[in-house]
């Protein structure tokens, strides 16, 4: 559930998980936003190839990026989603609002996690997310596939 969801319509939820989220825009984050939705209003597609390879670089950490196999499969479902409509490019998103006063008024209680490599949302920014919302705590992680380095309670 997207922390927004918490704002709008808290009945919806006991707890929560946000991921990869922010309280603030940045410029960083809002970039591939607003360029796709420029290049989606211009009615504009990618090559599937090349839309993959945009993906590949945005999502993935450095340590899935060393490894040759996971790359190629990767590289294969951003394509096909690509191919599909369904990739992110497809439907995209606004930028992130600017929400510090509002998280406040949060009542769930989430529990936000943040990725090192994630770089559209570093974990830094998690941990502002969960210091803006009342008791919520914080975990970030190296990757998904290491261990946790930080809790913030």
């Amino acid at each position: 559930m997207p922390v927004v969801k918490l704002l709008t319509d808290p009945h919806l939820a006991s707890g929560a998980l946000p991921a990869a989220t922010r309280v603030l825009p940045g410029a960083v984050g809002d970039a591939p936003a607003r360029a796709e939705a420029a290049y989606a209003e211009a009615g504009s597609r990618l090559p599937p190839e090349y839309e993959a390879f945009v993906r590949l670089a945005q999502n993935l950490s450095p340590r899935t990026l060393a490894d040759e196999a996971s790359v190629a499969a990767w590289l294969d479902l951003f394509e096909i989603a690509a191919l599909s409509g369904t990739s992110a490019a497809h439907r995209p998103c606004p930028p992130a609002p600017n929400r510090p006063a509002a998280y406040a008024r949060i009542t769930t209680h989430p529990l936000v996690v943040g990725f090192a490599d994630d770089v559209p949302a570093p974990a830094h920014l998690g941990r502002e997310v969960a210091a803006a919302v009342p008791g919520a705590h914080c975990t970030g992680r190296r990757t998904p596939a290491t261990s946790v380095w930080s809790r913030v309670h």
